[in-house]
């Protein structure tokens, strides 16, 4: 004779004599006379037990039947007829969350419940004559997350994307890409990735571009000096952003020093009239510039070679400075100095350093 098993919705379940059921259930049902039924009513209690705890779910499960699910999620399932859906446990403690479709029985103040059906978060607010559920928000009722970037692990309500989270009970924020929490402060897990710039210029005085550290440094190290501004430099080589002044006329190409040409034009030569424009250049020891190998040398003041024109009464072979004066005749006698002594300029003492120009 058959067993006939019915269930709470009072549909029934068959099991002919000497056979077991493994297909119909995702525990196996025993018939009358099958040998070894004491292996199989073991297998199906521990089962129960466990609630089919594994990574994949029961085969055949019926609507109310229960699933721990054992993967990563480590989440209590419940098969509703067409699809697992997990089990919130309710958290009845201070800063505890309740996840529930209706609201929940709590009388115990600063627990948050998230509406499941609504998708809106509330806390539970008590003041001195009442008790209720407030939403939490800035400027409504209520504070909605996308349910598009949020998953549900274990009662926690983990947002994929920027917006609001709740993590093991505690209301925080998502910070997203370039900051993260330490402890209970906030800090840059690094340099933005958008919105980046390595302008050293920083021309574009934007408000929402972020600077690199090389492009402040040379900003900054450049003491902020507008495009064309010449500098004493006491390097053997030009500092970032600059070029040495040459000690003779030079050209240099209008596209690789565009912002250098907008500035300065022709001023200081029109180069081939296309291509190329004079940069200012200062000959050697003019002023306060020479070559790169000979900066930190020191120099001495030279006058030009020059004559002194002498007149009266003078005696033979007098000496003046440096040159002689031969005997005066009446009608004047014209002396040269040692020609040897002098130079082509007049030329002041002092140090050598680089004329640098700001190109960009």
């Amino acid at each position: 004779m058959a067993y006939t098993l019915v269930k709470s919705d009072g549909t029934n379940i068959i099991v002919t004599d000497n056979t077991k059921d493994t297909t119909t259930l995702s525990l196996t049902l025993i018939g009358r006379y099958f040998p070894g039924y004491g292996q199989i009513l073991n297998n199906n209690t521990l089962r129960l037990l466990e609630n089919f705890s594994n990574i994949s779910p029961p085969a055949h499960p019926i609507a109310g039947q229960l699933w721990w699910d054992s993967s990563a999620a480590k989440e209590l399932k419940v098969w509703n007829g067409t699809s697992w859906s997990a089990i919130a446990p309710p958290v009845a403690n201070t800063g505890g969350l309740t996840i529930s479709a209706t609201t929940p029985s709590i009388t115990d103040p600063s627990v948050f419940w998230w509406d499941s059906n609504s998708g809106e978060l509330f806390v539970k607010y008590q003041d001195i004559d009442s008790t209720q559920w407030v939403g939490v928000t800035a400027s409504s009722s209520s504070a909605t997350i996308p349910a598009a970037t949020t998953t549900v692990l274990g009662g926690v309500i983990v947002p994929t994307a920027s917006g609001l989270s709740i993590v093991n009970g505690s209301l925080g924020i998502n910070v997203g890409t370039g900051l993260s929490v330490v402890g209970n402060q906030l800090v840059s897990s690094g340099e933005p990735t958008a919105n980046k710039s390595d302008d050293v210029t920083m021309a574009a005085n934007s408000p929402t571009l972020f600077p690199t550290q090389h492009a402040v440094k040379t900003y900054v190290g450049s003491g902020a000096l507008p495009v064309g501004s010449i500098i004493d430099f006491a390097g053997v080589a030009a500092p970032a952003g600059f070029l040495v002044c040459p000690i003779a006329a030079s050209n240099i190409s209008r596209t690789t020093y565009a912002t250098l040409f907008a500035a300065i034009g022709t001023t200081w030569g029109i180069g081939d009239g296309s291509t190329t424009f004079g940069i200012p250049w200062f000959p050697t020891d003019y002023t306060s510039v020479h070559n790169p190998g000979a900066v930190g040398q020191q120099t001495v003041g030279q006058v030009i070679n020059h004559v002194h024109t002498v007149s009266g009464n003078q005696a033979t072979n007098n000496t003046y400075g440096t040159g002689t004066a031969t005997a005066y005749d009446g009608a004047g006698t014209t002396n040269t100095g040692n020609p040897t002594i002098g130079g082509p300029a007049n030329l002041a003492a002092g140090s050598r350093v680089l004329k640098c120009i700001k190109y960009m």
